[in-house]
């Protein structure tokens, strides 16, 4: 009885850490997915429809991305999500102003979320 027990327990948790590295992996490419398209929008930042389309490009994967998480974010992807957040909006806010006054404060916080991606 003791032995069938080991066993489901093992496997069981097999499958957990199994289930674990596979959220991990789909974490990763959201997030690296959405870094993409915000530097892609960064590139065609003189090109304001193209960037907004990038930017919202990123937002559906940032919806992704919670989707992919099926139990509580973890504390590192509540961070990058509410840094992504401010990014897009401060992208936003230079993007649609007549006179944006540097796009050096995106850039910023682009590295910052690549840092959490690495």
């Amino acid at each position: 009885m003791s032995v069938i027990f080991f066993f489901f327990s093992f496997r069981y948790t097999a499958n957990v850490k199994k289930n674990e590295r596979i959220e991990e992996k789909n974490m990763n490419y959201w997030m690296k997915t959405i870094i993409n398209r915000l530097e892609t929008a960064y590139q065609t930042r003189f090109d304001m429809k193209a960037s907004l389309v990038f930017l919202n490009d990123a937002y559906q994967n940032s919806i992704e991305l919670i989707k992919a998480v099926d139990e509580k974010p973890s504390n590192e992807l509540e961070e990058f999500l509410e840094l992504f957040m401010t990014t897009r909006d401060l992208f936003i806010r230079q993007l649609v102003d007549r006179y944006p006054s540097n796009y050096h404060d995106v850039e910023v916080q682009i590295q910052k979320l690549k840092a959490y991606s690495d």
